[in-house]
């Protein structure tokens, strides 16, 4: 959604995640142990996709949202009526056994066409000029500074 929940009047009011409450409605195909899917009971928006769906209980990231279910509605203009999808509360997760998978297996053939001076990621991140005069990261990381400003 943007910047819709962390401004309000034109100012930051809130920097952090939002989370919801919902439900595990189905496991698909069907119950098992290795399911190929769940399908949740929370409305998302777009731009919701890679969302991490954790378990209540223990905290552990079971999923990522995927997309969300829709349903066909009609609407209308004047005397023209139309086809719109129209969102459900429902909305589909891909596993988080499934994603470990597929990140590994790229990890792997990305190290193999990396050159070995690469730097990691920490490294780069600790590269990063620190500016305390951001007003959204108040002295977290920044881009580094060029002549006039921020770059």
């Amino acid at each position: 959604m943007g910047s819709v929940l962390i401004e309000e009047g034109g100012n930051i009011s809130r920097v952090g995640p939002v989370l919801q409450r919902g439900i595990v409605a189905a496991v698909c195909p069907f119950e098992d142990a290795e399911p190929h899917a769940y399908l949740i009971d929370v409305m998302t928006q777009g731009g919701a996709s890679g969302s991490p769906v954790f378990r209540i209980d223990n905290g552990e990231v079971i999923g990522v949202v995927h997309s969300r279910q829709h349903e066909q509605g009609v609407g209308k203009a004047g005397c023209l009526d139309f086809n719109v999808l129209l969102p459900t509360n429902f909305s589909h997760a891909v596993p988080s056994r499934i994603l470990s998978k597929l990140i590994e297996a790229a990890r792997g053939e990305l190290m193999r066409k990396l050159p070995p001076q690469c730097p990691s990621i920490s490294d780069i991140i600790s590269s990063i000029t620190r500016c305390p005069t951001d007003k959204i990261t108040r002295g977290s990381y920044s881009v580094q500074q060029t002549q006039g400003g921020h770059g």
